[in-house]
């Protein structure tokens, strides 16, 4: 269900959800970098009374082939006190595991229900992966 409020400023809680993923590189270079790598911006709502967030990754898979979420995946949001760029981002530790929470702490919209983010998400590409077409699945959590 939808709630519409009259006064912007009386905004609900929000419900956790994706409302979009944004392909920023949609072509990778196996050499084991992020800088050549795969990067997305996934948009999220928030519940504005939850401030940890986590996601987790299966393997991506093409046919056979396959490159580990482990240690290759890495994400953070301009919106986290904690892991706010590249240099402070979250490690992906485990596939199909989800990771430590990052600490949210600002809104990019106060005025829609809901903290609204933007988590940028970075995939390296280990030197001697096949090419192919990947693709894995996720999930986002908020506590």
């Amino acid at each position: 269900s939808y709630q519409v409020n009259a006064d912007p400023a009386v905004q609900g809680n929000g419900e956790l959800v994706v409302t979009g993923i944004g392909a920023t590189n949609s072509y990778a270079i196996a050499d084991d970098t992020f800088e050549n790598g795969f990067k997305w911006v996934f948009r999220v709502t928030v519940p504005t009374t939850e401030t940890q967030f986590s996601m987790k990754f299966s393997d991506f898979v093409s046919g056979a082939n396959s490159i580990l979420a482990a240690n290759n995946i890495r994400f953070y949001s301009a919106q986290s006190s904690d892991a706010s760029a590249s240099t402070t981002a979250m490690m992906i530790t485990a596939s199909n595991t989800y990771s430590s929470p990052i600490t949210l702490a600002t809104d990019l919209d106060s005025s829609v229900a809901g903290r609204q983010i933007d988590v940028t998400v970075e995939m390296k590409v280990p030197t001697g992966t096949a090419g192919g077409s990947y693709s894995a699945s996720y999930g986002v959590q908020s506590l």
